[in-house]
């Protein structure tokens, strides 16, 4: 049954045209740096605002079910999935977290900015025609955000540990040792001795 659904559902989605913005979502965001720091943050950005999107068209979604058997299996999918994406939003925040902390280059501004940009994607989609909110409802986050999120995490802490580690106190340097004049043998100290007659 389970499997029946979501092939409806795959049906019924693939012909769907997704918004020009997030289209390829998968490739590098217009306007935002190339950079992971800058990837993340658009994927922070994307994620919490398909949740929010999201959050608001269940209801209409819902409301299109067959009967009330497929809106409960369909309501079980959709938490299922934003529960999912709360915890890509806190996978992404995590990195995001180190990275400002270790990496001079992760400011909070440009974080920011490119946050923006992910989020402004599904602006006016509580607004959009059935068809287009049932595509966002098929949205998934891309898995290059995800991969860049754990590599900016373990980069930065790898920089902030070389950044942040005290220098070696100078080591206390102890004269040299002098050379002494090694002592004669004592066969060749009695032969150089004066002899008496």
């Amino acid at each position: 049954m389970l499997l029946a659904l979501l092939l409806a559902l795959a049906m019924d989605t693939a012909a769907l045209k997704p918004p020009p913005a997030i289209a390829d979502s998968d490739e590098q965001p217009a306007g935002v740096g190339s950079d992971d720091f800058s990837y993340v943050s658009w994927c922070h950005g994307a994620v919490k605002g398909h949740l929010e999107a999201f959050e608001a068209i269940e209801p209409k979604i819902l409301a299109h079910a067959r009967d009330a058997k497929d809106r409960a299996e369909t309501s079980r999918l959709d938490q299922g999935l934003m529960a999912d994406e709360r915890e890509f939003l806190k996978i992404f925040s995590r990195a995001l977290k180190t990275a400002e902390a270790e990496n001079p280059a992760a400011t909070p501004q440009k974080g920011a900015q490119a946050a923006e940009i992910g989020y402004r994607i599904w602006a006016g989609m509580q607004q959009a025609d059935y068809d287009t909110q049932k595509w966002v409802a098929s949205w998934g986050v891309p898995p290059r955000c995800e991969v860049a999120a754990k590599r900016l995490e373990q980069h930065s802490g790898l920089l902030g540990a070389v950044m942040n580690k005290p220098a070696e106190p100078a080591a206390a340097v102890s004269p040299a040792p002098t050379a002494e004049a090694p002592s004669p043998a004592p066969q060749a100290a009695a032969e150089a001795a004066p002899k008496s007659n």
